[in-house]
């Protein structure tokens, strides 16, 4: 049953990035976060070992549905939803009642932008040599 659950929740992140991702930006980076809505359900609805694989399919599926699986920007989105599944989980975990879901998603956010910050910095300073063409 729970392995049922976890896809159902996959299938659901998949869905709404699609819909995000049909959605225009007003800034390329900009985006409204949709596919996280499973993730903050699961939260109360799942383990915390089945939540971190929804998270690991919903980085995986969202790198296929976008194209972008074998570029930079998927490693900026794992580390941003990486951190941003820990931080929900911890803050969760630790404090069950006294944190809104509105506020979990605001941590997943934050967490997510400082990850993607530190990565971006990361890789300025570590370039890679261009080829000559």
């Amino acid at each position: 049953m729970r392995s049922r659950l976890v896809a159902f929740f996959a299938a659901l992140c998949l869905f709404l990035a699609a819909v995000e991702y049909a959605i225009p930006k007003p800034l390329p980076f900009l985006r409204l976060g949709l596919t996280n809505l499973p993730v903050i359900l699961s939260l109360q609805k799942m383990r915390r070992r089945e939540t971190l694989l929804l998270v690991l399919l919903k980085i995986v599926g969202q790198g296929i549905l976008t194209g972008t699986i074998f570029s930079y920007v998927f490693v900026f989105s794992a580390a941003g939803s990486i951190a941003s599944a820990v931080t929900m989980l911890t803050l969760y975990a630790a404090e069950k009642h006294a944190v809104s879901a509105v506020g979990l998603s605001l941590a997943g956010a934050l967490a997510n932008n400082l990850a993607q910050r530190g990565n971006r910095r990361r890789n300025t300073i570590c370039k890679f040599p261009r080829p000559s063409v």
